[in-house]
């Protein structure tokens, strides 16, 4: 989870760096080493350990390719989306969603981007239905990764009074009712 970094973090010394190395190269026998240093230095676990940063540099890498500038603009651009959906003081599950929405906003981006090029350069029918799908597809996330940060949102509120406290009304059910009868079909009998 991308949270600001401790700038009190100690730096790990080098043996550790060489365990890392040991280790991202498939070096079995470094486990139990391994396993002790990063308990030694969990900020190094959870950098190393942070899926959803992961998960945004990959993005981040497909959608500005070898250009420094595109890349350090959309960080730019995502730094103050983070701050603007969570916040620095947000509780755990917000900065958790909020985080999903920054790599849906990155990846729907993305796949209008692809259908964009897909279209310019009058692709294949069969390229741009599958672009399409894509960028359908992120958009769905997106939407959805939003729409769960509100509700998130939402529930993480105190509530100070029964007043407060969201329910659903008589005539809101009624209304639902109705709304589900008339739409099978059916005639709707909802008595007050």
């Amino acid at each position: 989870m991308s949270k600001p970094q401790n700038p009190a973090a100690k730096p790990y010394p080098a043996r550790v760096g060489a365990l890392l190395r040991r280790g991202h190269v498939g070096e079995v026998s470094s486990l139990p080493q391994l396993k002790r240093a990063l308990e030694q230095y969990p900020d190094v676990a959870r950098r190393f350990g942070d899926l959803p940063m992961i998960a945004l540099e990959k993005l981040l890498s497909a959608v500005s390719g070898n250009s420094v500038t595109k890349r350090e603009a959309i960080r730019q651009e995502i730094a103050r989306l983070r701050l603007e959906l969570a916040g620095p003081d947000a509780p755990l599950p917000v900065r958790l969603i909020a985080e999903q929405v920054i790599i849906a906003w990155v990846a729907v981006h993305h796949a209008d981007i692809r259908l964009a090029l897909a279209l310019e350069a009058r692709s294949a029918k069969r390229q741009i239905r599958a672009a399409e799908r894509q960028a359908k597809a992120a958009q769905d996330r997106y939407f959805a990764s939003i729409e769960a940060l509100v509700t998130v949102r939402r529930l993480s509120q105190p509530i100070t009074s029964v007043i407060e406290y969201p329910t659903v009304s008589n005539e809101g059910v009624r209304q639902h009712r109705a709304g589900s009868a008339s739409s099978r079909g059916e005639v709707a009998a909802v008595s007050a």
